[in-house]
């Protein structure tokens, strides 16, 4: 279970059963308080310390540790602030190439396109998996969010095959792969099609489902939110072709990056001033992150909470890099 735990201080009336301090979260979806995933560990006639599963941080989907309750509280925060401004950026993104007759003609624009579209639909429905309804529409949403997880991921892989192929294999400046409909179609397959024989296989394997769940004041078994328990087997359907996809981006990507600044650096004079070496010091920076933006390479720091290397330090850096990916895209 991903418990939350945090200590209050109370003011007891009398000291009976009656005025036992009562653990509970607020209920925005119903404006009520409630006591559903919250229970009281230990208390006295003065502190209370109550463990709640309700602060749902972006660390859920590859399993991030227990934290304090202090960093769970700003973990979710920044969640929140950047999968809403990801969201934003992505959907501007889209219309912006959508939009341009030029633009969307090219392959590297298409690609971009059903990237973005698969990033911003896995966003909009992790807003959804703190507010549980049913164990059944529960699952739904976990395996939905799962396939469009997939699905980015195949995208991502996707832009790195073809960045790859652009600037390493092939001449750099080379247009005509931009005009290629069987390759477009070859990558969707991959990127569309892989996802949903993985979320099958994964839905008939784990035939539970595993929905993290947790015990109530009641002792009934509850939604705890709707994703996949970290101790289920149907995870490991989500975290392998996570990682075999994030070690390919990263190796693809820094092929790409050297690549790409070489043959940048052939076209700049030897003798820059301090103020143009500053000038293409930022040019380079620019490069670097569009690249590493588009190919994910900022969910390598996942590998570090899904092995539980690094500790709070991991779950804060790998947040931050993939809640703001859609931004940096």
């Amino acid at each position: 279970e991903n418990r939350i735990c945090g200590t209050y201080t109370y003011t007891s009336t009398n000291g009976t059963a009656d005025s036992e301090p009562q653990c509970v979260f607020y209920n925005h979806s119903h404006t009520a308080w409630a006591d559903t995933g919250c229970a009281k560990t230990a208390w006295n006639s003065t502190h209370v310390t109550c463990c709640c599963n309700h602060l749902t941080a972006f660390t859920v989907v590859v399993g991030g540790e227990d934290v304090r309750r202090e960093d769970a509280v700003i973990l979710e925060g920044i969640t929140n602030a950047g999968l809403g401004l990801s969201f934003i950026c992505l959907v501007l993104t889209f219309v912006v190439v959508a939009g341009s007759r030029e633009l969307r003609e090219q392959l590297q624009s298409k690609l971009l396109l059903n990237l973005v579209g698969a990033l911003a639909t896995a966003h909009l429905l992790f807003f959804f998996i703190s507010a549980p309804t049913s164990m059944s529409g529960c699952q739904v949403l976990s395996f939905s969010m799962m396939y469009f997880l997939l699905a980015s991921f195949g995208w991502m892989s996707v832009q790195a095959h073809s960045l790859y192929t652009t600037f390493v294999l092939a001449n750099v400046w080379d247009k005509s792969r931009h005009h290629d409909r069987t390759q477009l179609a070859r990558y969707s397959a991959f990127a569309w099609g892989d996802p949903i024989i993985v979320v099958f296989i994964g839905a008939f394997v784990d035939t539970n489902g595993s929905i993290s769940t947790t015990q109530s004041t009641s002792g009934d078994s509850v939604v705890q939110f709707c994703w996949f328990d970290r101790n289920s087997t149907i995870k490991w359907f989500f975290i392998i072709p996570m990682m075999a996809s994030v070690l390919f981006n990263v190796f693809a990507a820094l092929r790409v990056i050297g690549a790409v600044l070489v043959q940048i650096r052939k076209h700049r004079v030897s003798d820059a001033d301090f103020k143009q070496k500053l000038v293409q010091l930022v040019a380079d920076t620019k490069v670097v992150f569009v690249i590493a933006s588009v190919t994910g390479c900022g969910w390598v720091l996942a590998l570090l909470v899904v092995f539980q290397v690094g500790g709070l330090a991991a779950q804060y850096a790998f947040t931050v890099a993939a809640v703001f990916q859609g931004t940096m895209i």
